[in-house]
């Protein structure tokens, strides 16, 4: 797997052990659940199940809105990659010389370098439209689908989307948070 370096030391990404898991595990699955979103906090836990859906190794992540440039816009998608890093890692992909991936490193190093400050100053930017989630956002979504038995189409239906593909990924936090409560869309 490819390294980066991160002051003198080599770290996998969390891509590389996708790739790996997914080349390597084929009958295996990588799914996340949002434990808890609340006031701009993400806790995430990711879970890969072997063939059989027995849980196998165990992830998880947190991460705030806000508190880097990419958890600006992409802090739930940013807490769920953390999390698919650390259950990989904890499954043996990728630990070389860490269980913590590049991704993560880097996270921490760059809040490191935060001052706090003793105020912030309210300020309005234009808000962007949200844009569609992921192919790997739509994996974890048949995934979860799958394995919790939900009619898709009777998801869809309650979020009044027309289908998977049309999710927004202002809209696919919630709808994580959903499938993991005992949804009763069924």
């Amino acid at each position: 797997m490819k390294t980066v370096d991160i002051k003198g030391r080599p770290y996998i990404e969390v891509n590389q052990r996708i790739i790996y898991f997914r080349a390597n595990y084929p009958d295996h699955k990588l799914i996340s659940e949002i434990v808890s979103l609340e006031n701009g906090v993400c806790l995430m836990k990711a879970l890969v199940l072997n063939k059989d859906n027995e849980v196998i190794a165990v992830g998880h992540a947190y991460e705030k809105e806000g508190s880097t440039f990419i958890n600006k816009t992409s802090y739930i998608e940013n807490c769920e990659t953390s999390a698919w890093g650390r259950a990989l890692g904890n499954m043996g992909i990728g630990v070389d010389t860490s269980i913590a991936s590049a991704d993560e490193v880097e996270n921490a190093i760059e809040n490191q370098k935060k001052k706090p400050s003793k105020q912030t100053k309210p300020t309005t930017k234009p808000v962007e439209p949200p844009k569609p989630i992921t192919a790997t956002q739509i994996t974890t979504l048949n995934d979860l689908i799958k394995l919790k038995n939900i009619n898709l189409e009777k998801l869809l239906t309650y979020f009044k989307i027309k289908k998977i593909e049309d999710i927004k990924s202002d809209q696919y936090g919630k709808i994580l948070q959903q499938l993991n409560k005992k949804w009763v869309g069924n």
